[in-house]
């Protein structure tokens, strides 16, 4: 997984940045959540996901599986959160 803190939010629209300041675009839903991402947040993403383009879904997870393909952690006001994909 690759960490990228929340740089800019518009609409579903997140741009993202790495440690050497790389900069992604990426569509983005998230459900479940008691707190919204805000700019300065941080997300775990699996680095493939970079890459591709498309709409991707997130809730909170039901099960737990070992394809961390399909996991994300946010940290939102210092709290982690761990997320299944949904979709895309």
């Amino acid at each position: 997984m690759i960490k990228l803190i929340v740089d800019n939010i518009e609409n579903y629209n997140y741009t993202l940045k790495d440690e050497n300041n790389n900069l992604y675009e990426l569509n983005l839903e998230f459900y479940d959540l008691d707190k919204k991402i805000k700019i300065g947040d941080t997300i775990y993403l699996p680095k493939q996901l970079l890459n591709e383009k498309g709409l991707y879904s997130f809730g909170v997870i039901k099960r737990i599986d070992n394809n961390l393909e399909e996991y994300i952690k946010l940290i939102i006001d210092n709290k982690e959160y761990y997320l299944e994909r949904y979709y895309g």
